[in-house]
């Protein structure tokens, strides 16, 4: 289907997921991931960032990871 930019196969896979569950087999199954730090918890790191003039992605995990506790499996 040119205009919308996908195969005629990725069509065909919805359509049959509507046709076997209709709406509820057009809903996407991955909810996302768990939320690592709470609302507050992200606010003061967007507070701190903001106290430096520059960082890196390494210090910010470090910092993450020593005051929350949480490691990230990818950047």
């Amino acid at each position: 289907m040119p205009i919308l930019g996908v195969s005629s196969g990725f069509i065909s896979t919805w359509k049959k997921a509507f046709f076997k569950n209709g709406i509820d087999g057009l809903k996407l199954g991955y909810k996302g991931s768990k939320v690592l730090l709470n609302e507050m918890q992200r606010g003061e790191v967007i507070e701190w960032l903001q106290t430096k003039q520059i960082w890196t992605l390494n210090e910010l995990e470090y910092h993450i990871a020593a005051k929350y506790g949480v490691t990230f499996a990818s950047k």
